[in-house]
């Protein structure tokens, strides 16, 4: 039998917290992050999530460009739950 992934949802604070160097919980949430991939597990992210991290990094005085390629990269790796009802039902499953 054929083992069945996880599923993890990462919140905001957490790409926040891996992407940002000077953060007190850099390295703890980078492997985190890169146990979960190296268990293949099935990692998700949602659009509100992308949109915090810009807005706070922006906020922050971080170029719009660096941004755009960290989410770039977040959607490479990551699934992303686009907001619909079928993802609310999947989600209160």
């Amino acid at each position: 039998m054929e083992k069945k992934k996880d599923k993890v949802f990462v919140d905001t604070n957490i790409l926040l917290y891996a992407n940002v160097l000077n953060s007190a919980l850099n390295k703890d949430a980078q492997q985190m992050l890169l146990r979960l991939i190296k268990e293949d597990s099935e990692v998700w992210i949602s659009r509100q999530v992308i949109r915090e991290y810009a807005a706070i990094l922006t906020r922050e005085g971080v170029s719009i460009k660096a941004v755009k390629n960290d989410i770039e990269k977040f959607i490479e790796i990551f699934e992303v739950a686009d907001e619909t009802w079928q993802t609310t039902s999947q989600f209160l499953e």
